[in-house]
């Protein structure tokens, strides 16, 4: 949900025109931005369970960073929805997974 309302919140009026029931359209924008920040807290949450199966500091460092970053966009996006917090938020769920990625990779290459 987290991502694709993100994506969505910023042309929701496009989706309304058109009759798409999209997220936003059907329970508007400040709902879908606590649905969205609620979905991020989890979100963020379970990117740390890998730590408790073996995965160490560097994949550990990704997860505390990106995820606080998307918290912070979110919770910012629920305090005042707007297409630019709706599309900020957006890149900071890219980041995110990016840098979980990333993170994962460079733990294996460095440390296995």
């Amino acid at each position: 949900v987290t991502g694709v309302q993100t994506c969505a919140l910023p042309i929701c009026d496009d989706y309304a025109r058109a009759g798409v029931p999209m997220l936003p359209v059907v329970i508007g924008d400040r709902r879908c931005a606590r649905m969205i920040l609620a979905h991020t807290v989890a979100l963020a949450a379970l990117a740390l369970l890998p730590l408790a199966y073996g995965m160490g500091w560097i994949y550990g460092a990704g997860a505390v960073i990106g995820g606080a970053l998307f918290v912070f966009t979110s919770a910012r996006l629920a305090r005042r929805p707007s297409r630019q917090n709706a599309r900020t938020n957006f890149l900071a769920s890219l980041t995110q997974l990016g840098l979980l990625l990333i993170a994962a990779m460079t733990e294996r290459l460095l440390l296995y």
